[in-house]
């Protein structure tokens, strides 16, 4: 929803505006889908955080336009699971960058357990699960 990604929206612009980036801040915007083709888009990064494209519906998407996708230059797809999601395609047709969802999973992961056990993981060991996972 709407009201969602404006929550997020303020995160974020907090977030970086506690790290000295306020150019970022200012970048950031949340928009409607009967939105989206008014908003002035050039070489944005788009987050794809729904759950269409979920597997097994791995041929689902939000977005099918492809004018859309030649506005941004990378696509995040927090879906893990088809590790390359129809999103995703759309993104790279476009010739922009698209990632998955699973370095966040594992992320996520790791600081949850580092938190928990007090210790810290090493980037080698991530580099392993990462591997491991895209098997």
């Amino acid at each position: 929803t709407l009201s969602k990604a404006e929550e997020i929206k303020k995160d974020i612009i907090s977030y970086a505006d506690s790290k000295g980036q306020h150019a970022i801040a200012l970048s950031i915007n949340a928009v409607t889908f009967e939105d989206m083709h008014d908003f002035p888009l050039s070489d944005g990064i788009v987050f794809q955080c729904t759950s269409v494209g979920l597997a097994p519906h791995d041929n689902e998407c939000v977005i099918h336009d492809a004018g859309f996708y030649k506005r941004i230059s990378a696509g995040i797809d927090l879906i893990y699971r088809p590790a390359r999601t129809q999103f995703m395609k759309y993104v790279e047709d476009a010739g922009g960058m698209a990632y998955n969802g699973l370095r966040m999973l594992i992320y996520q992961a790791v600081c949850a357990f580092e938190i928990w056990n007090d210790i810290k993981v090493p980037d080698t060991i991530i580099r392993e699960i990462e591997k491991t996972l895209i098997q």
